[in-house]
């Protein structure tokens, strides 16, 4: 099964993180980063993965909702108004 498609430049460039910043919040070297800005194919699950979740942690971060990849805001609304119904333990 094919990853889901990912624009990653634009993600980035919306967070305002240069490559190498983008590449360190990964956990990818700066080669490698750079290697699937240039060619998405490469892009699979786990760059995906990674870079939404890059993507929350700056939202989160900075306070601002719309930094998120909108894939990963959606489940994390999802899992907040779960959060707000569950009864402590």
């Amino acid at each position: 099964m094919a990853a889901p498609a990912l624009d990653l430049i634009a993600l980035r460039k919306r967070i305002g993180l240069t490559q190498a910043e983008m590449a360190d919040r990964m956990g990818l070297g700066s080669r490698a980063y750079f290697t699937l800005e240039q060619d998405p194919s490469s892009i699979n699950a786990r760059h995906i993965m990674l870079a939404q979740i890059v993507s929350l942690r700056e939202a989160v971060e900075r306070h601002d909702r719309s930094l998120a990849d909108t894939a990963v805001a959606a489940l994390a609304d999802e899992f907040a108004r779960l959060a707000s119904t569950e009864t402590p333990a």
